[in-house]
């Protein structure tokens, strides 16, 4: 834990990111109540974690803050930064080796990939009262088992449909 933020609502407006009323907000759920996440098998992702599947939120910088609800620091704690390939930053903790973050040169507004393993919420390691899943993985056709891939996103849709059933009953 020598990297701590707490990430804030996604109810800032529109002015603070960049946006005009019209752009679409691609980086939230459910009438936007919940940051989009994903399971992700690319290549690049795979071989900077070690592992075949990472969860990653999509989260605006303006909603991750410092503990204290000041603005996050790049220079907080132990983390630390790499280019992994032009235009691709990736944050990590030199304590520990956690990844943290992975963020993209010119997206507008700036959104960054927070590890989704890193999340303390109280529903639990899918932190589904912050986050809402995709039920499609990212990049699937680089998994490195397809098989795997395949099942977990058959799994992925028949959670959220049995989510949804349970909701509307």
């Amino acid at each position: 834990r020598a990297v701590q933020f707490i990430l804030t609502r996604p109810e800032h407006d529109d002015v603070s990111l960049g946006l005009n009323a019209h752009e679409g907000k691609w980086w939230l759920r459910d009438s936007g109540r919940h940051y989009a996440a994903v399971i992700d098998t690319c290549e690049s992702c795979r071989l900077t974690t070690g592992f075949e599947l990472v969860a990653w939120a999509d989260v605006p910088r303006a909603n991750i803050r410092m503990v204290d609800g000041s603005p996050f620091q790049l220079e907080a704690g132990t983390l630390a930064h790499y280019d992994s390939s032009p235009g691709i930053q990736r944050d990590f903790c030199m304590r520990c080796g956690a990844t943290v973050f992975f963020r993209k040169d010119g997206r507008k507004p700036e959104v960054w990939d927070v590890a989704v393993g890193l999340l303390q919420a109280e529903s639990g390691a899918r932190a589904e009262e912050w986050l809402g899943w995709e039920a499609q993985i990212s990049f699937g056709e680089e998994a490195v088992d397809r098989g795997l891939a395949r099942m977990l996103e058959e799994g992925l849709k028949s959670w959220r449909e049995r989510k949804r059933d349970h909701s509307e009953s």
